[in-house]
């Protein structure tokens, strides 16, 4: 279970529809589970869970899915996957409009998804910055606030670490809406930001024109 969740989340989807993936990475979190391989069990959902988001899966169904495993990885101390998973949460309450806080399952350790951050930061957690840039702006892109989430699109630059295919799918679309208001210094850095998203997808297309098209 352990190579084939690592495989869904970071190689297939290359390939394979982003559904099927989802519905494997869920599969093999059981699996996992079964052979009492907790770390790797916590992984697989979490990946699920992030994968469904981003597939538009029901948001109320994803809610109730993330509520169920971060309990799961409480009761396992998988408390760095259940960090992100939280902050994966805390997007899927916001877009719902609850003002649930998915971080009382963590007691007193971090209280709202803003400790995180600034625990990451201050400590260097990279992995945690890049999830809670890439929901909030994906979160304020689906809300129509643009200039938020360029925000956390050049929050996120000054990180250093390489974006994700996601975070440069938002990003884009971020840059092609502001491009058509700028001029100047401005409309090129928006529009040398669009493009780099659009040669991306252009090469990931050839793999996959289910999922990059």
């Amino acid at each position: 279970p352990k190579l084939k969740i690592l495989c869904y989340h970071m190689l297939f989807f290359w390939i394979e529809p982003l559904q099927s993936t989802s519905a494997a990475l869920l599969r093999y979190h059981h699996e996992a589970l079964m052979v009492g391989d907790n770390e790797y069990s916590s992984l697989g959902s979490q990946f699920y869970c992030a994968r469904n988001i981003i597939i538009g899966s029901s948001l109320p169904m994803i809610d109730k899915e993330c509520s169920t495993f971060a309990m799961q990885m409480a009761r396992c101390n998988q408390i760095p996957t259940l960090r992100t998973l939280l902050t994966n949460h805390q997007s899927v309450l916001r877009l719902l409009g609850s003002n649930k806080n998915p971080f009382d399952v963590l007691g007193d350790l971090i209280n709202n998804e803003d400790e995180l951050l600034q625990y990451s930061l201050s400590t260097g957690r990279s992995n945690f910055v890049e999830v809670i840039y890439f929901n909030r702006l994906f979160v304020a892109f689906f809300f129509k606030r643009y200039k938020e989430a360029a925000q956390y699109s050049s929050e996120r630059f000054k990180s250093g670490q390489p974006k994700h295919m996601y975070f440069i799918f938002y990003e884009g679309l971020t840059a092609n809406y502001f491009s058509r208001f700028s001029s100047g210094d401005e409309l090129i850095k928006w529009l040398q930001i669009g493009e780099t998203a659009l040669a991306s997808f252009r090469a990931w297309v050839k793999h996959s024109t289910w999922n990059w098209e």
